[in-house]
């Protein structure tokens, strides 16, 4: 992957879930999208309610109130009424769904 103007970046990058900084991917989903995720042994239904979420989660996993943490693509309204996030936007934690749009409240 080329860095700016097209030169190679220096070293070695590991690829992490979530984001802390820098340029974001395009997403595959908007806000108020139906989606299918990742829950257990199942994709259940939800809705996209934020975009480029802060989990407030440190990368080892730590909850750290009010401190930025992993930010990863979607945050998703269940179903079920649960709040939950997508760590990256792959058909392995997010997919595409035909379910009619639910209202969310702003």
């Amino acid at each position: 992957m080329g860095g700016r103007n097209g030169h190679k970046k220096g070293g070695k990058s590991k690829k992490k879930r979530g984001n802390k900084s820098g340029s974001r991917p395009r997403l595959r989903f908007k806000y108020g999208d139906r989606v299918l995720c990742s829950a257990y042994d199942d994709f259940e239904l939800g809705t996209v309610v934020r975009l480029w979420y802060d989990t407030e989660i440190d990368e080892d996993g730590v909850f750290q109130l009010g401190k930025p943490g992993l930010v990863v693509p979607y945050q998703i309204l269940m179903d079920d009424g649960n709040l939950v996030f997508a760590p990256e936007d792959h058909d392995g934690y997010i997919r595409q769904s035909d379910a009619p749009p639910m209202p969310i409240e702003h």
